[in-house]
């Protein structure tokens, strides 16, 4: 059977009729419709004259800030999910999907925290995202008190899983601080390694980039003393001593509540004697551990003899305080083992090298017992 376009005709031209009248009823572009046709617009998206179901487990509230939130709390908490519903912050509600946060509450065991901010155009934007962010700082805080808990996500669909970068104005605005001020700080931030990203155009701004941030991290107070005094063991003649500082920053940023001031004040109680350091073959020795490159070196040995070396590096060795480039010296054919500061010069050939096991380099040697150190274990390779 073959269907032509005349056989279509009446059904098409309905159609349009239809669309065209419904189309002529709409709010022309740029106009703000009353208060009727924003409630027909916002059911008529929800599912027209459906009532949303709303179940006995969903509790309304109001949190820091005036910000409405509904809550799921089962009965077995290991998280809390700050959720944002969809809706281009101008649709939706946070009680028109009771039945699937309760399933996702139950299922992962998890208190959903859904937010009803604030819609567009009766609270034009950023009014939305303003109540998502307070809901979010309020959780942070709170989180663990309300939930027993530390672990917190967010998430959301289509507007509410879409990130929010903020212009320099906007900024500047929100803490009553000049442009120039808020630019001089994202160049300060972006120099420590926080990862700021700048997205052009209309609609962007400055955000932090979401794969390089980190969620609350709860610490005990002993937990955040150790950080201070591992921290301060790592000076500036340590590998990495400037990675292990921005790594500092970023983590402290994290902190809150009494892990974050008995931190602080450990460490105002902690002084150092600086050594002298050559940052230059600091650096060159980190490059090549890092690339897995050949070395080369110029070394004083402790009889005060000079001589210089093409390594290998396998690895570090640290004891009694000193730190040690463990490599395979192509000069004397052997591993060998040199202390940090007493290489005086160091450049990165960019040859790759041979791998080599550390312990078949220490095999033999004072060293050959070294073993990983205990704190290291949590970041050692699945066996």
């Amino acid at each position: 059977m073959t269907i032509t376009d005349e056989d279509c005709l009446a059904e098409t031209l309905a159609f349009n009729e239809h669309f065209e009248a419904a189309a002529a009823s709409r709010p022309a572009r740029g106009q703000t419709p009353d208060a009727a046709m924003l409630e027909t617009l916002r059911r008529n998206r929800l599912g027209g004259d459906t009532p949303a179901v709303r179940l006995p487990q969903g509790h309304d509230r109001v949190v820091a800030g005036g910000v409405r939130v509904r809550t799921f709390v089962p009965d077995h908490v290991d998280g809390v999910y700050l959720h944002i519903h969809g809706g281009g912050w101008a649709f939706g509600s946070a009680g028109g999907q009771d039945e699937r946060l309760w399933q996702l509450a139950e299922q992962a065991r998890l208190a959903v925290v859904s937010v009803e901010y604030r819609l567009a155009p009766e609270h034009p934007f950023p009014a939305g995202p303003d109540d998502c962010e307070a809901a979010a700082r309020w959780l942070v805080d709170h989180t663990a008190a309300e939930f027993g808990t530390g672990r917190l996500l967010i998430g959301g669909e289509s507007a509410g899983a879409a990130p929010r970068p903020l212009t320099v104005a906007a900024l500047a605005t929100r803490f009553e601080t000049s442009t120039r001020t808020v630019q001089r700080d994202l160049q300060a931030l972006m120099q420590t390694g926080v990862p700021v990203r700048a997205i052009p155009g209309r609609g962007g701004g400055w955000s932090i980039d979401p794969q390089m941030t980190l969620p609350p991290i709860r610490f005990t107070t002993d937990e955040a003393a150790a950080l201070a005094v591992a921290l301060a063991a790592a000076d500036t003649t340590a590998p990495y001593a400037g990675a292990a500082r921005t790594a500092a920053q970023k983590i402290a940023a994290t902190m809150t509540g009494p892990a974050s001031t008995a931190a602080q004040e450990l460490a105002a109680r902690i002084v150092t004697l600086p050594a002298p350091t050559d940052t230059t073959v600091r650096t060159a020795v980190e490059q090549a551990l890092t690339t897995n490159t050949v070395l080369q070196l110029t070394y004083t040995d402790a009889a005060g003899h000079e001589s210089d070396r093409a390594v290998e590096p396998a690895g570090l060795l640290t004891a009694g305080g000193r730190w040690y480039l463990i490599c395979w010296c192509r000069t004397r054919r052997a591993g060998r083992g040199f202390r940090l500061d007493r290489i005086t010069a160091a450049t990165s050939t960019g040859e790759q090298a041979q791998p080599h096991a550390l312990t078949e380099l220490l095999r033999g040697s004072t060293a050959a017992h070294a073993v990983q150190p205990n704190a290291l274990a949590p970041l050692a390779p699945p066996p």
